[in-house]
């Protein structure tokens, strides 16, 4: 009985936590790639600003991991508390509690980062800044970075941390109203919420957001009057490189807004006044925190010209190669254990299918990944073949041909099996 009450309930998150957990697995290479093209295929000419992109990009990523891989918190509305499904979930409440701080630390981080960016653009345009008719001196522009660094991060980590309920004190207050969950007490490691101090996280959260975003409507105010004075100045080449990563930060500015604050002020108002919609709120709010660092990466590679030119095709491969991995893993856990007993022979021929397949892309994408040379009617290997005889690239490519048959024999099997289980007795004719 305990274990199907807390199993229940983590059934209606199922579907979303391994949505997570693919969106997981794709940022992973993503961000390596975006790591990669800004530390070595940025042109002269960003200078500074490619360490802007990669503190952008690495926090980003930071965030995402803590969130859909040590955490992933879990309401229990009733009593005012979350639990961890993640990898924390195998480790005292206080561990998913710290994660979830952590998480708060490192999405005010990123917001500081976007903010250093913002103001670079606008620093780069002119030969000196002034706020309020007074320009801005070195010493002071130390001392901000100094101050925007610590001190929002610290204050939204430090009004969070004040948040944590003592587990003796939660679960005695939460058995009293709600003795049937007692068996969360003992099977996850729940944790609470005092109610005062997430409102003063809410508040606290808007104050800073509110300044964030006043600067940085100021900057991109500022950035596009420099760019009307100086347009006729500048060359073609670094006009258009201004125009492409302001572009590219523009979308890593919409991505918080639409992926972090919407979801999150969201789900504060329902956390804060017991709505019922608040698990479906935690539903959607992690799977747009999901999404966070792969549309930023996305957005670096596909908005900035350097990036994208260099060899992209062949990157997005390895992308798509990298995500077929934790999918085909997770497509063979539920074929063989998750499959229900009438499928009997059928959930073999899924598997036979789903394995070729795989074979399939590893061979083209990985081992092979052949280009033509049109003029003399061949091929070239730059998968790992690349670095072996060219019978090898060959080979691989023979291999590609014989698995792509065997994955539509797999097809014909799976289509026989349908209509043979629809009749007392296959046709003879």
């Amino acid at each position: 009985m305990e274990s199907s009450i807390v199993q229940i309930y983590e059934d209606r998150f199922e579907f979303y936590r391994r949505c997570i957990a693919v969106t997981a697995a794709l940022s992973i290479p993503l961000t390596a790639l975006v790591v990669y093209l800004i530390l070595w295929k940025s042109p002269k000419q960003m200078r500074i600003y490619k360490f802007l992109l990669l503190n952008i990009s690495v926090w980003a990523f930071i965030t995402d991991m803590l969130l859909e891989i040590i955490s992933l918190p879990l309401p229990v509305l009733e009593v005012f508390g979350l639990y961890s499904v993640g990898l924390s979930r195998f480790l005292p409440s206080p561990v998913g509690f710290a994660s979830v701080v952590a998480t708060m630390f490192c999405i005010f981080e990123y917001l500081v980062g976007l903010l250093f960016a913002f103001y670079h653009r606008y620093y780069v345009l002119q030969d000196e800044v002034s706020i309020l008719g007074k320009t801005v001196s070195r010493g002071y522009f130390y001392l901000a970075i100094v101050f925007t660094t610590i001190v929002p991060p610290g204050t939204a980590t430090l009004a969070l941390g004040l948040s944590y309920v003592p587990f003796a004190d939660f679960k005695d207050q939460a058995l009293r109203t709600h003795p049937e969950l007692a068996p969360f007490f003992h099977r996850v490691p729940i944790f609470g919420l005092n109610l005062t101090a997430i409102m003063a996280v809410c508040a606290v959260t808007c104050f800073w957001v509110v300044l964030w975003t006043s600067f940085v409507i100021w900057c991109v105010v500022g950035i596009l009057t420099q760019f009307r004075m100086q347009k006729t100045s500048m060359s073609n080449f670094n006009y258009q490189l201004h125009v492409q990563l302001i572009k590219a930060l523009a979308v890593q500015t919409l991505v918080p807004l639409l992926l972090y604050a919407v979801p999150l002020f969201t789900l504060a108002i329902c956390f804060i006044f017991k709505l019922s919609i608040l698990n479906d709120a935690f539903k959607i709010t992690e799977l747009a925190l999901s999404l966070h660092s792969i549309v930023n990466s996305l957005a670096v590679i596909l908005l900035i010209a350097p990036y994208r030119r260099f060899e992209f095709y062949r990157c997005c491969m390895a992308v798509t190669a990298a995500l077929s991995i934790p999918l085909t893993a997770l497509v063979v856990y539920l074929i063989l254990w998750k499959s229900p007993k009438p499928m009997r022979i059928y959930k073999f021929l899924l598997l036979n299918i789903s394995v070729w397949a795989f074979i399939t892309d590893m061979l083209l994408e990985i081992i092979s990944l052949p280009l033509p040379v049109l003029e003399v009617f061949g091929l070239y290997s730059v998968g790992l073949s690349r670095s072996l005889p060219s019978p090898v690239g060959f080979a691989s490519v023979v291999a590609t041909m014989f698995c792509i048959f065997e994955y539509l024999v797999g097809l014909l099997f799976a289509f026989y099996h349908r209509y043979y289980v629809l009749q007392d007795e296959p046709s003879r004719q």
